[in-house]
């Protein structure tokens, strides 16, 4: 496990070192250069799977066992600025439940996990096409995230709870992909899945071996594109705003004359 974690953080690193100096490229969805923080916005609502692996799975070479066994379910929302229709970047917020259980322990913890991260679509990046329905993605980025843990140890004659809650928020960093295809011209729907590297070997509740533990998150969910995420009402012409005041007079004042 210690192999993959040193693995999981040199490929988190070497993507968003590569990804900055290619953000710095700014388009919108047509191809011009984006001149306003409120265009290009995507909102994407998930639901899943999170998925343990540490000193109390045994699944973690078996996917689908993993899947049927060592997961529960997760919820997430993504927020992502879009740079370019190739890149962007994103804020997440996903809570979820996981499980494990090994010889005569099983734990399940609640985690609240928050994080920044970067975006590219492949399929535009490399075809050059920017109207294609399909489109394929990676990301990384770094988080933090809360966990509240009960570990059960059972023995002959009964059981001891245990209770291991984060003191304060974790250190995680984490990469992932998906695909995505177009509905329509505001909603696409997404796959993702991502590893998520925790700092902490405490999760599951024991401590062994000196590896950190790690989830992943499997999702299915809908991006809804927001071409204008705040509407401003500066920019349209005096004699529009002049019409719209006349047409929105009170009604709780009826008798009062406004010319």
């Amino acid at each position: 496990m210690k192999g993959v974690a040193t693995y999981l953080k040199g490929k988190s690193i070497s993507f968003l070192i590569l990804s900055l100096p290619l953000l710095l490229h700014s388009q919108d969805w047509s191809g011009n250069e984006i001149r306003t923080f409120d265009k290009n916005w995507t909102l994407n609502i998930n639901a899943g799977l999170t998925s343990f692996y540490g000193d109390l799975s045994i699944y973690d070479n078996d996917f689908v066992a993993k899947l049927q066994h060592e997961s529960n379910y997760g919820l997430g929302a993504i927020m992502t600025k879009h740079l370019s229709p190739t890149f962007g970047f994103s804020g997440q917020i996903l809570l979820g439940e996981l499980k494990g259980q090994k010889n005569n322990f099983q734990m399940k913890s609640n985690i609240i996990e928050y994080n920044l991260h970067a975006r590219i679509n492949f399929v535009e990046l490399f075809s050059g096409n920017r109207y294609l329905k399909l489109g394929i993605t990676g990301y990384a980025g770094i988080g933090n995230f809360l966990f509240m843990t009960k570990l059960s140890e059972y023995y002959e004659g009964g059981v001891k709870e245990t209770k291991v809650n984060a003191r304060v928020p974790e250190f995680i960093y984490f990469f992932g992909g998906g695909i995505s295809y177009q509905l329509s011209d505001k909603m696409d729907l997404t796959m993702e899945l991502t590893i998520k590297q925790c700092e902490n070997d405490k999760v599951d509740g024991i401590v062994a071996n000196n590896e950190y533990d790690y989830y992943s998150y499997f999702s299915i969910g809908f991006s809804y594109k927001i071409n204008n995420l705040f509407q401003s009402y500066t920019n349209q012409k005096p004699d529009r705003l002049v019409q719209i005041q006349e047409k929105q007079k009170p009604i709780y004042r009826p008798n009062l004359n406004y010319h």
